[in-house]
């Protein structure tokens, strides 16, 4: 469901909720709307020649799922704080930390990274953050950073259903379109 932000023009606006125990824990609306975001995809193969063969075979092995970065601005110059963005960068470094409290709570033997949904409109991602990449660019006199510009690497361990319904239905419909008007 995507995230509308009530005002002049009603922006939809990214997001990551924070699950624990399949709950949400918190919401981190975007400030602004990051001006790219880039996946990867990528599969892994198996190289083996068949007897006779001149050339070795590819054969699909596994897909290795999908890959996200997005880089940012947080800024808070425009309603100053004397935390400046240290909130929103805590926040950010928390992504790739587990929470300790859980696995002591739960005397289990591995902590499990934290569990995050990203939300770009109306496209969902299960997924987990693989790292965290912080450029202060602009401090308040006592040197609190004001602005900072954040990179961020997700993996995806789930694609949205519908998400991957409505991909595979577009990607249908426009390869058999192409193949109609290849045969003409």
């Amino acid at each position: 469901m995507p995230l509308v932000m009530s005002g002049q023009n009603n922006l939809t606006k990214a997001a990551l909720y924070r699950l624990v125990d399949d709950q949400i824990k918190d919401l981190y609306v975007f400030q602004f709307n990051f001006p790219e975001l880039s996946r990867n995809l990528t599969a892994d193969y198996n190289m083996i020649s068949p007897p006779g063969s001149m050339l070795p075979t590819a054969i699909f092995k596994s897909s290795s799922g999908q890959d996200f970065t997005i880089s940012m601005m947080v800024d808070s110059s425009s309603f100053f704080t004397e935390l400046g963005v240290i909130p929103d960068l805590s926040y950010f470094e928390s992504l790739v930390t587990p929470d300790v409290d859980t696995y002591l709570e739960s005397n289990s033997r591995w902590i499990a990274p934290p569990r995050l949904i990203f939300v770009v409109g109306t496209r969902t991602w299960d997924v987990l953050c693989l790292s965290v990449a912080i450029k202060e660019t602009r401090y308040q006199r006592n040197l609190i950073p004001n602005r900072a510009t954040v990179d961020l690497t997700f993996k995806a361990i789930y694609i949205d259903q519908p998400l991957m319904e409505a991909s595979l239905g577009y990607m249908q419909s426009n390869y058999s379109s192409r193949l109609i008007k290849d045969k003409d």
